[in-house]
């Protein structure tokens, strides 16, 4: 018998061996599944212990003493503790921050497709808004009086769309977005990327768009928004060309006029001045 033959009948019957020994073990299973775990008793305690010892002085032991961090750890460990876990608190806030942004635009640019509760209380914020805080503190940078208006203002408007979004690990009760009426022009949200500059009113780098679409996504996915694939299938098509306007824009010394620190975004730079009014 050759070499190959011999191989063959070797893996053959290992292979039945396998199936065998499996086919055993499941039919165990189903006769008395908790079996092989009692049977161990306190044997199977003594050698997990054993294990847990020999990489790092562990032991799991009923009676051991647990620190209070550890213990706070263990107790989340329930369905909304997992809900809260499913997004580092970084990547939260990061999407919470752009998601904020987009939701003030929308407001001032395609108010249909805010919900009404939402609006009525943007424009509280707006109609109540108090400058006189903010303009007693000491300020020693460039911006008149007007542009800290400005900022500010947007800040509180940001402030008030966050407490709609919620907190990580929170449900989102409150309602901001239409999204039905959102989805069904991709250009909406294309125009905002569109809009969206560094303070010289250069490009962004093509990953920064990217991440502005990943935080709309997460917006849908706070939700649970079922999108739509002519959506979707749609904003690619228009995040490619973005990508490749980026891309020409850099090639072309985009990132070279602010040296290496990059201007910081002036958040109202991107709201026509016909929509908002102080």
């Amino acid at each position: 018998r050759s070499s190959a033959a011999a191989a063959s009948h070797l893996n053959h019957l290992i292979n039945n061996n396998l199936t065998a020994a499996i086919n055993d073990a499941a039919a165990a299973d189903d006769e008395s599944p908790e079996e092989p775990d009692d049977a161990l008793g306190d044997a199977g305690d003594v050698n997990n212990n054993n294990a847990n010892n020999a990489d790092g002085n562990y032991t799991y032991n009923e009676d051991e003493e647990v620190n209070g961090f550890l213990q706070l750890i263990r107790d989340e460990m329930t369905v909304e503790g997992i809900e809260k876990n499913t997004r580092a608190k970084s990547t939260f806030n990061t999407h919470q921050n752009e998601n904020t942004r987009v939701i003030v635009w929308l407001f001032y640019n395609h108010k249909h497709v805010i919900h009404d509760e939402l609006c009525s209380d943007l424009q509280d914020v707006i109609e109540t808004v108090d400058y006189d805080t903010m303009l007693s503190r000491k300020y020693r940078g460039k911006k008149s009086v007007e542009e800290r208006k400005n900022v500010y203002l947007f800040q509180q408007l940001r402030d008030k769309v966050a407490e709609f979004l919620g907190t990580p690990g929170s449900t989102t009760n409150k309602k901001t977005v239409i999204f039905d009426e959102f989805v069904a022009d991709p250009k909406i949200y294309v125009d905002y990327l569109a809009k969206r500059r560094k303070g010289n009113g250069g490009l962004m780098k093509p990953s920064v768009y990217k991440s502005y679409r990943a935080s709309l996504s997460f917006l849908f996915w706070r939700y649970e928004f079922q999108v739509p694939e002519q959506f979707s299938s749609r904003l690619k098509t228009y995040m490619d060309g973005i990508k490749r306007l980026a891309n020409k824009a850099r090639q072309c010394g985009e990132y070279w006029h602010c040296g290496n620190q990059l201007q910081k975004i002036c958040p109202m730079k991107y709201f026509h001045s016909s929509d908002v009014s102080f």
